[in-house]
C-alpha cells in the first residue's frame, strides 16, 4: 500500500505504516520476517547474587517480615540481608507488618511502654505528683525514687523488645532464639514484662507513700538484672538491654543503696537485704521459667504464662512485706528546688 501526495511540481511516494494491530503482532511473532526483527535489549549477565538460595515465600523466617515491591518479594529476618528477587543484589528493607509467630501486640507493646515512660518522666521532673514531701529534694524522696524504678524499666523494655542500640528490632527475642531458648512463648514474655513493668512497678510506686521502703524494690531488682546483662558481655559483647543497664539500672540501684540504707539512713540494712533477696528470688524465677520452656517441661503457652505471671505477683507481695519498716533515720533534706 502506498500514499501518493500530489503537489504542483513533484510527485512523492511514501511507504504507508501498517495498522497498529499488525505492528503489534509483528513484535509478538516468534518467527519474524527477515529485516523486521524488533530491537531487543541484550540480556544482562546473571549477577553473582542470583546464585543465592531463594527464601521460601510461603513460610517466612520466624521473626521475619514480608512485603511486596511491584513484582519483587523480599523475606527478611531481623538484621539480615536477603536477596530481592527480580532486582538482583541485596538490600536492607524494613516494614511494619510482622509475619512471624508473634501477635501485633507483642510487636507494639514496647513502643506503648516507651511512650508511657516519656510521659511519666515529664510528669516526674516537671510536677510534684510523684513526690511525698516538697520540702526536700526529689532525689531524697523515696516516692520519687520508686517511680523512677518503674519508669526506667519501660525504657529498658524498649531496648530489649522494641529497637536495640544496634538498630535491631525484637533483639532480645532473637538473642534468646540464637541461644537455643526459642521455647519461651509470647505469653511468657508478656506475662513477665507486662505484669512487672506495667502493673507491679507502678503499684509499688503508689504504695510507697504508705511504705517508703518500697522505694528500693524496683531499683534493686533492676540493678540485679543489669548485672546479669553485664555478665554476658565477655561471651556476647553487646546484648539487648545492656545500654539501659549501664546508664539507668546499675546507677539508680547504687544511688538508692547509698542514699536510703544503712546507719543514720531512712532504712536499715535488714530491710535492704530482704528487698534484695526478693529481687534475687524473682530473677531466679525468670531464669527457671526460661529453662523449663527450653527443656520442653512447660511447653504449653497458657501454663508458662500463668507460672511467670503468678511468680511476678507473688514477688510483688513479698516486696510489700519486706518493706514493712518504719522510717527510723532522718531522710536527708536539701532545698526543694531540686
Amino acid at each position: 500500500m502506498s500514499v501518493i501526495v500530489h503537489e504542483p511540481s513533484t510527485h512523492l511516494t511514501f511507504p504507508a505504516r501498517p495498522p497498529i494491530r499488525e505492528r503489534a503482532a509483528r513484535h509478538l511473532r516468534t518467527d519474524p520476517a527477515p529485516g523486521n526483527e524488533p530491537f531487543r535489549q541484550p540480556e544482562p549477565p546473571p549477577a553473582e547474587s542470583d546464585n543465592l538460595p531463594q527464601p521460601a515465600h510461603d513460610k517466612p523466617d520466624k521473626l521475619g517480615f514480608t512485603f511486596h515491591l511491584r513484582d519483587a518479594t523480599c523475606v527478611l529476618g531481623s538484621n539480615h540481608l536477603r536477596k530481592v528477587e527480580g532486582l538482583g543484589g541485596t538490600r536492607r528493607e524494613t516494614t511494619v507488618i510482622p509475619t512471624d509467630d508473634y501477635s501485633l501486640f507483642m510487636h507494639s507493646w514496647p513502643w506503648m511502654g516507651l511512650g508511657a515512660g516519656i510521659v511519666l518522666t515529664a510528669i516526674a521532673f516537671t510536677t510534684n505528683l510523684f513526690r511525698s514531701d516538697t520540702t526536700r529534694s526529689r532525689w531524697k524522696d523515696p516516692v520519687f525514687i520508686a517511680w523512677l524504678g518503674a519508669i526506667e524499666y519501660m525504657v529498658h523494655n524498649f531496648e530489649e523488645y522494641g529497637v536495640s542500640v544496634t538498630g535491631e528490632p525484637f533483639a532480645f527475642v532473637h538473642l534468646m532464639e540464637r541461644a537455643g531458648m526459642d521455647g519461651v512463648t509470647e505469653g511468657a514474655y508478656l506475662g513477665c514484662n507486662i505484669t512487672l513493668v506495667w502493673l507491679v512497678g507502678p503499684a509499688l510506686a503508689v504504695l510507697s507513700r504508705r511504705r517508703p521502703a518500697l522505694c528500693g524494690a524496683m531499683p534493686l531488682f533492676a540493678a540485679v538484672n543489669g548485672l546479669s546483662h553485664l555478665a554476658y558481655v565477655p561471651s556476647l559483647g553487646y546484648n539487648a538491654g545492656l545500654a539501659t543497664s549501664l546508664l539507668l539500672f546499675i546507677p539508680l540501684g547504687a544511688y538508692t543503696t547509698v542514699t536510703f540504707y544503712g546507719r543514720n539512713k531512712p532504712f536499715n540494712w535488714r530491710t535492704y537485704f530482704r528487698t534484695a533477696a526478693v529481687a534475687a528470688l524473682y530473677t531466679g524465677c525468670v531464669f527457671f521459667t526460661v529453662r523449663l520452656a527450653s527443656s520442653g517441661t512447660l511447653s504449653s503457652s497458657p501454663v508458662l504464662t500463668a507460672f511467670i505471671t503468678c511468680a511476678t505477683i507473688v514477688c510483688g507481695g513479698l516486696w510489700w512485706l519486706a518493706a514493712h519498716e518504719e522510717v527510723h533515720g532522718a531522710i536527708p533534706k536539701t532545698p526543694s528546688a531540686a
